[in-house]
């Protein structure tokens, strides 16, 4: 994988971690977790390249899916298979957080 910036590189997961964790903007959004998960999303979806910015913009972690209900109240989500009609999403693994595809 690489990330877009200002060059683009091959990158690892701890350098993916990095990315996030060494920008103030950014370094908040997602727990450390939650960007091995991401990392290994967009592995296994064989993306060539990723930009933080778009991550940064377009995906968003919950602590758990009571949190996410609260968030989006006027749609019916009472399960995560309920969420699959309106987003991608990504459990975290060993937590009850998951990450979506803002919609």
């Amino acid at each position: 994988m690489k990330i877009t910036g200002v060059d683009k590189i091959k990158i690892t997961e701890t350098d993916f971690v990095n990315a996030f964790k060494k920008r103030d903007m950014y370094k908040d959004k997602f727990s450390h977790d939650g960007l091995l998960a991401l990392f290994h999303y967009f592995e296994e979806q064989e993306c060539e390249e990723v930009g933080v910015a778009y991550i940064y913009s377009n995906y968003s972690e919950y602590d758990n899916l009571e949190q996410l209900q609260n968030d989006y109240q006027s749609l019916y989500i009472k399960s995560l298979d309920d969420l699959i009609e309106y987003s991608s999403f990504i459990k975290v693994p060993n937590t009850e957080k998951i990450i979506i595809e803002d919609f």
